[in-house]
């Protein structure tokens, strides 16, 4: 196989070949049992590579109030979270609240809901820019 920027490349049916940018002709040609000689060629481009896409990696949410496995009142409950992304950075305002009890009950990262009585699953949830699914649970009781 002939290359016409850099002449011959590999004699054999496959082989691997690092080609710079630009455009190259390359043809294949092979010779018979009888001395005749046949090939083909075509033109190719090459470009450079795109970088390699940055690896995105799953953001770690913490729970800060309430306790897990705490007792709460009736009333107003402070549910504060953080939540933290090597590629985004601090994305806690994307948190969303989920009760096994009740469903979603709010969004963010400092706020206050009044839960049914029960014991409830709670869950924080969030999805950063690079579409990967963050979250963490605790269990409370509400009287």
């Amino acid at each position: 196989m002939a290359l016409e920027r850099a002449g011959l490349l590999r004699p054999g049916r496959n082989f691997t070949a690092t080609l710079k940018p630009g455009v190259h002709g390359i043809t294949a040609l092979l010779q018979d049992s009888g001395g005749l000689t046949a090939g083909a060629g075509i033109s190719m481009t090459v470009t450079t590579a795109a970088p390699a896409p940055a690896t995105n990696t799953r953001a770690v949410v913490k729970i800060l109030s309430p306790a897990a496995n705490s007792t709460n009142g009736t009333g107003a409950i402070r549910f504060t979270a953080t939540a933290m992304d090597a590629e985004d950075g601090d994305i806690s305002s994307k948190i969303r609240w989920h009760s096994s009890v009740q469903g979603y009950f709010g969004q963010g990262a400092n706020f206050t809901a009044t839960l049914k009585p029960g014991v409830h699953g709670i869950t924080a949830l969030l999805q950063d820019s690079g579409g990967l699914t963050a979250g963490t649970g605790i269990r409370i009781t509400v009287q």
